[in-house]
């Protein structure tokens, strides 16, 4: 069955689907929203995107410290999720202010996470507590450093010398990268750190898929919501 690793790009979301086996290749696309990539044929789709929001942010969620942790050199690739009512803001300093409201420590939020709080709006009014059997957070960073033998992969990601890296690792663990063809999108929709990404993202579906993910935390807390706020690898 297939599995959709998932990554947010200029033109909407990079999808590619893949059957799980070595010798299949991926089929890379670019669609416009989310719910075209839930309306896809897949049984689990892994997706670059915080699910599963505090009411209040206290210390930040517990899946993206321990992330934290884990990425020795890289921790600060995963940023806090905002709290949920941060999803109504305008602009970023709307946004700052609203998560230091509802945010223990209280702090604002960066420009990294701003950039993509309507793709995080997107997604969390989408999934549903049932569809969480369905389709599950990753990070990037944190498949790779699975693939890498628990080591943080330092290398930048939109550099050359770290894209020949990750995708090295994609062909170490079995993902047929040179098997794919891009998407059809003009270029100025995607990039290739945000094609490798949703590569990664496949992989780690399919450890999902087959039982063999790395899954931060083991129990979950649920937000206000009922979703589960956890990371796979």
């Amino acid at each position: 069955m297939t599995v959709i690793g998932v990554d947010g790009c200029k033109g909407g979301w990079m999808a590619v689907a893949w059957s799980g086996e070595a010798s299949a290749a991926p089929q890379a696309s670019v669609v416009p929203r989310f719910g075209d990539v839930i309306a896809m044929d897949a049984e689990v789709i892994a997706v670059d995107i915080p699910i599963g929001l505090p009411d209040i942010a206290r210390n930040g969620r517990g899946c993206d410290r321990e992330a934290r942790r884990r990425l020795k050199g890289k921790a600060s690739s995963v940023f806090p999720a905002p709290a949920r009512s941060t999803l109504l803001a305008s602009d970023h300093a709307e946004a700052s202010a609203i998560n230091r409201k509802f945010s223990d420590p209280s702090h604002g939020i960066s420009a990294q996470a701003y950039n993509i709080l309507a793709k995080i709006a997107e997604v969390d009014g989408l999934v549903s507590p049932s569809l969480q059997s369905r389709v599950h957070e990753v990070h990037p960073e944190l498949c790779f450093y699975a693939m890498n033998g628990n080591r943080s992969v330092i290398e930048k990601k939109r550099e050359p010398g770290g894209q020949e890296k990750r995708i090295a690792l994609l062909r170490e663990n079995g993902f047929p990268f040179d098997r794919m063809q891009p998407p059809a999108s003009p270029r100025r929709h995607w990039g290739l750190d945000d094609l490798i990404d949703a590569c990664a993202c496949a992989w780690s579906a399919r450890r999902i898929r087959d039982g063999l993910n790395l899954r931060l935390l083991a129990d979950p807390p649920l937000d206000g919501r009922g979703l589960r706020m956890e990371i796979n690898a």
